[in-house]
């Protein structure tokens, strides 16, 4: 009866000692692909390194400027994250969804960032809200590997003195 005990004793520690070193290469190749630079790279891929942090003049509009507003609609996609609108050169919204709302103001200069896509890529003016007189409704857009200007805002005159 000793004997088998120390039959299974062995087996159960080889068994143990497998299962020991398995975790411990799973553990290591972990670590090793966590901290891979290219994975790394890879999964920023949706975020513009070029993009500052600080916030520019153009995001620090308060609710006085939301009086005149252009909605762009993107065609044939649902979303190009790499796709912006750019008001006066400075990025103020990317296409993470297929609908944009930007507030404008008059004599902004409108353009879409489309570098990233070497395919050809639609946009159409959606909405308008406050007067804008351009870019009109239905207005379409196509950009192709390029920032395409679009030109400039014009706003109605309401008559306030």
């Amino acid at each position: 009866m000793r004997k088998d005990f120390l039959f299974w004793g062995a087996r159960f520690e080889r068994w143990l000692l497998r299962a020991i070193v398995l975790c411990a290469v799973m553990l290591v190749a972990v670590q090793w692909f966590a901290n891979d630079p290219v994975l790394q790279a890879v999964s920023r891929a949706g975020i513009d390194i070029n993009e500052p942090n600080e916030p520019n003049e153009t995001a620090q509009r308060t609710s006085a400027d939301l009086e005149h507003l252009v909605t762009f609609q993107l065609l044939d996609y649902s979303t190009l994250p790499m796709a912006a609108v750019l008001v006066n050169g400075q990025k103020v919204a990317a296409f993470q969804e297929r609908f944009v709302t930007i507030p404008v103001a008059n004599g902004d200069v409108l353009a879409i960032d489309a570098k990233f896509y070497q395919r050809p890529v639609s946009f159409k003016v959606f909405d308008t809200y406050g007067g804008v007189k351009w870019p009109g409704v239905d207005d379409t857009f196509k950009v192709e590997g390029t920032i395409k200007q679009l030109g400039t805002v014009i706003i109605k005159d309401t008559g306030k003195d």
